[in-house]
Order: structure tokens, then sequence, then C-alpha cells
């Protein structure tokens, strides 16, 4: 990993240079460089775990619908890149092909999607201290969030298993990350 930090490093100092940008500029693209490398990273590993176990429509499923609705309501991220490896393995790769192997009954993903939705409309959206929101935007992010859950739930209800239930289970995992309990107290 010590190579891709050198070569991220050097490519944003040839940035600096050739475009003239001051330190903090230097920064901002440097700490975009390592974000991306990270998250495709991320994603290779997770969807290559995803073809290797026969799972990669389940688990773009899953994806789709929570990174659709964490684009408007936001919320918590994991301590750490290992910890949020982790739990992309067991959120993205395990819960889908256990919701798919074993029969989920309708009712408990209902309760699910309906609980989703009144997570994510009493706590959307959901700032942290290194992604504010401005205020200006909490309104249309809130009505973007639940429109999408709205439209989530109709879904649920009217596309086959076990998409459905990989929908609502996508839905609900984001809007799980909204919860105060995520949020260390502000002193």
């Amino acid at each position: 990993m010590r190579f891709v930090d050198t070569a991220i490093e050097n490519l944003a100092l040839k940035l600096q240079k050739r475009q003239n940008l001051d330190h903090i500029d230097y920064l901002k693209v440097r700490l975009g460089m390592q974000v991306f490398v990270t998250n495709l990273f991320k994603g290779i590993v997770i969807y290559g775990l995803a073809i290797l176990l026969h799972i990669f429509l389940y688990t773009l499923t899953v994806h789709i619908s929570y990174f659709l609705l964490r684009r408007f309501s936001h919320g918590a991220h994991a301590k750490n890149s290992l910890l949020c490896h982790v739990q992309n393995i067991i959120f993205f790769i395990l819960v889908p092909w256990l919701i798919v192997k074993y029969d989920i009954p309708f009712s408990f993903m209902l309760f699910l999607t309906i609980l989703g939705w009144i997570f994510v409309f009493c706590y959307a959206p959901a700032a942290t201290r290194k992604q504010p929101i401005k205020h200006s935007r909490k309104r249309a992010l809130k009505i973007k969030s639940l429109s999408l859950m709205t439209l989530y739930f109709i879904l649920f209800l009217f596309v086959p298993e076990p998409f459905n239930h990989l929908i609502a289970y996508g839905a609900f995992l984001q809007s799980a990350t909204l919860l105060p309990v995520f949020f260390p107290k502000e002193e």
C-alpha cells in the first residue's frame, strides 16, 4: 500500500506544480485521489467476492438502494478503513447471501422497510463532523430522502423476490446509519 501512497503523493505534487495550486488545494487533490483509490479497492474486493460467490446481482441491488439513499440522507461512517472493509463484507456480501438463501418472511421485510422510512423521516439528513450539511440544503435533502424511501416501499410491494427483499434491506441498512447512536455527542 506504501507504493500507492507514494504514487498519489507524486501525482499530487506534479499537479500542484503544473496547475500552480496552493497548499490547501494540493491537500484537497491528494485527499480526493486517496478517497478514489480506497473506494476503488473496496469495490474490487466486494464485487470480486460477489462474483466468486455468484451473488453479483444481489450485491449490486443492495448497493444501489443503499447508495442512492445515502446520497440524500448522508449518515455515519465506519471508524476506520479496516472496519469499513469488514462491515462491507458483512453487510454487502454475507447478509444478501443469507437473504437469498433463507426464506425471510415478507412481513419481516415489510417491517424493516417501514422502520427505515421512519428513521429517514426522523433523522435524515444526518451530517457528520467531516461532512456537514448547510442548513439551506437540509429540507430538500429530507424531501428527496423520503421520496426515495417511498419509492423503495412501492418497489418492495411489486418487485419479485428476492430483489424486493434486497432493496428493502439496502434501504434499511442506510437508514440505520442515520440513528443518533452512531454520532458522538458534541461537547
